[in-house]
């Protein structure tokens, strides 16, 4: 597909990676290798990775292509052996009664996108693991693959700076492992972002309109791009504390039959079509999630949801320094 300006192109298919979130649906070797041979352990992580990419297609209004990777039978053992079968069977049989979902030649999905996509098409992927799941599932990570450090824990603070983030992934080599156990990877034809549980600023960014790439003997890439620090804090007159204290975190407040929370993006820099995530949406509102009773000054505002059923609002404007930005929940 091409990635901006609405013209055709000749791409038909992205792929972010083997593994798009943190239930990975393969490759077998890999279940027998972190499930030590317990093929149930296995099996709850591949299932709830379909729950995610089910949640996929759902929010994002169009079906989740997944590479699951299949490597078969490794060890030559007859335990390896039985494990692997009960991959085979349980992939081919038992999930495609449970899911929608059905096996394609990638030429099929290439025609899929030319049929029905001129552009790359809107994705929102949410993924959540849990401390239940968490020592299975980091296995594949490139940091504790390689040096054995856990990067991720459950939240990121509100008030953590950006600069921060990318210091850190400099020191460790360019890396992209998730660094809480919920993130939210949303995509179209400009840009690419992720943004991870509680930080609501973007962790990552990959701009897709400049087309500037770098050439590696392994081909050519995208480079991420450094966004800016930006604290989001409420604004001064909501600030009971008085003069001299930082703003306080925003939280939402109930006037009259609206939820309201009200920020300023305090920064130095300026940077078109931002984006920020606001976690967890009141419950309030949640119970009925229409999102025409959503009222905001940003220009745009996306719903996404975990499969935990908690829903949390993105919201794109441009940015600058001082910004004020609003949002309010209409409740039934």
């Amino acid at each position: 597909m091409s990635t901006y300006k609405g013209q055709g192109g000749d791409v038909v298919c992205h792929q972010w990676d083997f593994c798009g979130g943190w239930h990975f649906l393969g490759p077998p070797s890999w279940h027998w290798n972190f499930s030590y041979g317990v093929w149930d352990k296995a099996e709850s992580v591949i299932r709830q990775g379909l729950r995610e990419y089910e949640n996929l297609a759902r929010i994002s209004n169009h079906p989740a292509f997944v590479f699951p990777h299949y490597d078969g039978n490794l060890t030559n053992t007859e335990a390896n052996a039985q494990f692997v079968e009960q991959y085979q069977r349980t992939m081919a049989f038992q999930m495609t009664k449970e899911f929608k979902l059905v096996y394609s030649r990638s030429l099929d999905i290439a025609d899929y996108y030319r049929r029905h996509f001129s552009v790359t098409p809107r994705t929102v992927f949410v993924s959540k693991t849990d401390s239940d799941k968490i020592m299975y599932v980091m296995q594949y990570h490139n940091l504790w693959a390689g040096r054995h450090e856990l990067l991720a824990r459950e939240r990121i603070p509100w008030l953590t700076r950006i600069s921060t983030i990318l210091n850190l992934r400099l020191a460790h080599y360019g890396a992209k492992d998730p660094m809480s156990y919920e993130y939210i990877v949303f995509e179209d034809q400009k840009r690419s972002i992720r943004f991870e549980r509680e930080s609501p600023n973007p962790i990552w960014w990959f701009d897709y309109t400049k087309q500037e790439q770098e050439l590696t003997p392994e081909g050519s890439t995208i480079k991420w791009v450094a966004t800016p620090d930006v604290d989001i804090a409420c604004p001064p007159e909501v600030n009971a504390d008085g003069v001299g204290r930082p703003p306080c975190l925003p939280k939402w407040v109930r006037q009259g039959n609206q939820l309201v929370i009200k920020m300023k993006m305090l920064t130095k820099a300026e940077f078109p079509d931002y984006g920020i995530a606001l976690w967890g949406l009141p419950e309030d509102f949640t119970r009925n999630p229409d999102p025409d009773r959503i009222k905001t000054n940003a220009k745009e505002f996306i719903i996404a949801k975990n499969t935990d059923g908690e829903y949390h609002l993105l919201l794109f404007f441009d940015l600058k320094p001082d910004l004020p930005i609003d949002v309010s929940l209409l409740l039934p």
